[in-house]
């Protein structure tokens, strides 16, 4: 279930429906995933109604990535506060009149991320599980979560992404891989030295050209365990941590490294301090910009959707039987702790790999028309929108 608590640590979670849906529809993908949209805010204020706005992008967030729309309350639908009941009225109505649209949607992406490491009893980090869920989602690069690693090797991925832990299963699959995590991985890639603990450093660019988002960036930020491996590194190297004061002392004994930042072996690439965790902490553009770059020179394929829409649109991509569906979902009404109405996103530009003869909004009822077989430009988002490819 999608739901809140007063003591809950921050910062909210706005993916809180695509994170369940996703990772249950295509952890077995056999089942439908029923995630329970909560009316209330906490168990002592069970008549204390969350944001509609917020019950509204969850109910979105449910079918856009297959599973059912579902909301809960206590009692009747005759609420002593009905905001939350008239936001979910709202949207079941427009999905029951589209309802076509939302039976058998299977996920379309190429990238698969793992979801931590439910089925099998270990520890995950959820920061950068987060981290690497959120890049996807803002880069608008579809992706499919799975904690059942019975199913790697069983479909077709561009990518295959692991952040915290990598397991043996991963040797199944034929394709690239990312792992990004100071854990080592459950299987050779590199000799380990030794792991860092708690570094408070940085990372140093020593090959700009792999690296085109971090034009203006020489140093990264490093605050936590790294893994040490066989070098030298070549692209990306350790900067151990050194003075941060008085002012005019501040890193005069900073000293570069030939310690490798990154990995690269075979069909491999391991980047061994956790950078996903460090973005959905500090959301910084220099760890954004270093992930952005990796996966796209991994894409043998270039990426599967090329859009110029702002980064809170949620975009994800479902197959129903021969139609493509894309979902937009708009996000920019998150702040904080807040939801409030969404800010309209107009003229998205959007490039799917395919082709198709036609190209519908549903909820703005209107042809798109499409150029190439395959770009779009969907006029405006207010909360969602739904475009059917035949």
């Amino acid at each position: 279930e999608s739901n809140t608590a007063v003591n809950r640590p921050l910062p909210l979670w706005p993916y809180t429906s695509s994170d369940n849906v996703n990772r249950a529809r295509n952890s077995e993908p056999g089942k439908m995933s029923v995630n329970l949209c909560m009316q209330f805010v906490d168990y002592a204020w069970r008549f204390a109604t969350v944001p509609a706005q917020e019950i509204a992008l969850r109910l979105w967030q449910n079918v856009a990535h297959g599973g059912a729309a579902a909301f809960s309350v206590n009692g009747t639908l005759e609420q002593q506060d009905m905001q939350a009941v008239e936001a979910a009225r709202a949207v079941f109505r427009w999905l029951a009149e589209h309802e076509r649209f939302y039976v058998g949607q299977a996920n379309a992406a190429k990238v698969l991320l793992l979801g931590g490491a439910q089925r099998t009893g270990r520890s995950f980090s959820q920061s950068s599980y987060r981290g690497m869920f959120r890049l996807l989602s803002e880069e608008h690069i579809p992706f499919a979560v799975t904690d059942n690693m019975d199913w790697l090797g069983t479909r077709d991925f561009d990518l295959v992404i692991a952040t915290d832990w990598a397991p043996a299963e991963l040797t199944k699959y034929s394709g690239p891989v990312l792992i990004v995590s100071p854990r080592p991985p459950e299987f050779p890639v590199a000799r380990v030295i030794r792991t860092w603990n708690d570094v408070q450093g940085y990372m140093r660019v020593r090959d700009p050209s792999a690296f085109p988002s971090l034009a203006q960036t020489k140093l990264l930020m490093l605050n936590g365990d790294y893994t040490e491996t066989e070098g030298p590194g070549l692209a990306l190297t350790l900067v151990p941590p050194s003075m941060i004061g008085p002012p005019e002392k501040i890193h005069i004994d900073q000293q570069d490294t030939t310690r490798p930042g990154i990995v690269r072996k075979g069909r491999v690439t391991w980047i061994p301090w956790d950078t996903a965790g460090l973005y959905y902490k500090h959301s910084l553009p220099a760890h954004a910009g270093l992930l952005r770059d990796v996966i796209d020179r991994m894409l043998p394929r270039g990426r599967q959707l090329r859009t110029n829409a702002h980064p809170l649109v949620e975009m994800t991509v479902m197959r129903q039987g021969e139609r493509t569906l894309l979902h937009l979902i708009n996000l920019s009404g998150h702040t904080q702790t807040a939801y409030f109405a969404p800010v309209p996103v107009r003229d998205i530009r959007v490039a799917l790999a395919g082709s198709w003869k036609r190209a519908q909004a549903q909820r703005s009822v209107r042809d798109l028309p499409l150029r190439n077989g395959n770009e779009i430009v969907v006029p405006e988002v207010r909360d969602y929108e739904l475009v059917v490819l035949e």
